[in-house]
């Protein structure tokens, strides 16, 4: 079944800066961290990994360790114990079937004629997480076509459905995750989709929509032409559900220059609202050099910040009256 990490993974698309953080840092400054650190924002892009991962063998399940197989195995043909349920199996080299039957129950089935090869399967089972249920499949030929998908679903304490789908043709591929949950970490849901060529041209996107102490709903998208790229999202964050951070950010890559701009707000229990812009950048002696401006007005005060950063060192000031407007959000 897919796990918590998961979810985390869905949700690491989706996490923009939140201003509602206990942080004493500067929202600018954290701004400045986030947006333009030397690991980019782009990581949440990865091109899509060739379907070699998509789907996994329809028998693994994450975090949990391959069951051992006990019985007799003759090569063309095996039967015993695994998994608390009775094993069989039939292997002629070019084609295998294995079946199970009891605490878990599937079929599986593959054929493999040298560079192209199928396989699929089906299961049902019982475990400490509750009763879950998967099927998938995929098909290659050679490196030029490799295509599957999977769908597994948990009905227990944590109840979750997770499809994955991906393929790859010559040198163009796509793959989409959706994942949803409910438990006690509340009802989550996340999307990731990629469509691309290569590592020439592609299009990102993701989204998610979370209801939990600290409900949120948020999407975004990304394009890239080789390392180039433009990207845009929009976040709504709670802190407890009654603090409110809307985002609306912009950002501009060129492999080794980067540049954002951003409008976020916090409602309750006071209001305030920020503009920020900066950039980023490694030059040809491999030193790193950012700048950020950002202007806030509301129920914190009202003023301006700037920071400039050189490899470690990093310049702040700030202008303007009533409390630190810019660290409350």
């Amino acid at each position: 079944m897919a796990n918590h990490s998961d979810k985390c993974d869905a949700n690491q698309m989706d996490n923009t800066q939140n201003y509602a953080t206990n942080e004493q840092t500067s929202a600018s400054a954290k701004l400045s961290e986030e947006a333009y650190q030397q690991a980019p924002a782009r990581e949440a892009f990865q091109q899509a990994p060739a379907p070699e991962a998509c789907p996994p063998k329809p028998e693994q399940r994450a975090c949990e360790p391959e069951p051992k197989f006990h019985g007799l195995n003759l090569g063309l043909f095996k039967i015993g114990f695994r998994n608390h349920s009775l094993s069989l199996g039939v292997n002629i080299g070019i084609a295998k079937v294995g079946a199970e039957i009891g605490q878990e129950t599937r079929v599986d089935a593959g054929v493999n004629l040298g560079p192209i090869g199928a396989r699929g399967g089906v299961g049902v089972g019982v475990d400490r997480h509750g009763l879950h249920t998967d099927v998938g499949g995929r098909v290659h030929a050679a490196k030029l076509v490799d295509t599957g998908a999977a769908v597994k679903a948990n009905l227990g304490p944590k109840s979750s459905v997770h499809a994955d789908t991906g393929a790859k043709v010559l040198f163009a591929h796509t793959r989409h995750t959706f994942e949803s949950s409910v438990g006690d970490d509340g009802f989550n849901n996340g999307y990731k989709g990629d469509v691309g060529l290569a590592k020439v041209v592609g299009v990102q996107a993701g989204g998610h929509a979370n209801l939990n102490d600290d409900s949120s709903f948020g999407g975004r998208a990304r394009t890239n032409l080789g390392e180039a790229s433009l990207g845009a999202g929009a976040d709504i964050n709670t802190k407890n559900n009654s603090v409110i951070n809307p985002d609306v950010h912009i950002s501009a890559d060129s492999g080794e220059e980067k540049a954002r701009f951003n409008v976020g707000a916090q409602v309750g229990p006071k209001l305030d609202v920020r503009a920020g812009t900066g950039y980023s950048a490694i030059d040809r002696y491999n030193d790193y050099n950012s700048g950020e401006v950002s202007v806030g007005v509301g129920a914190s005060g009202i003023g301006a910040q700037s920071v400039v950063q050189h490899n470690e060192r990093q310049i702040l000031r700030k202008f303007g009256w009533g409390p630190d407007y810019m660290a409350d959000f």
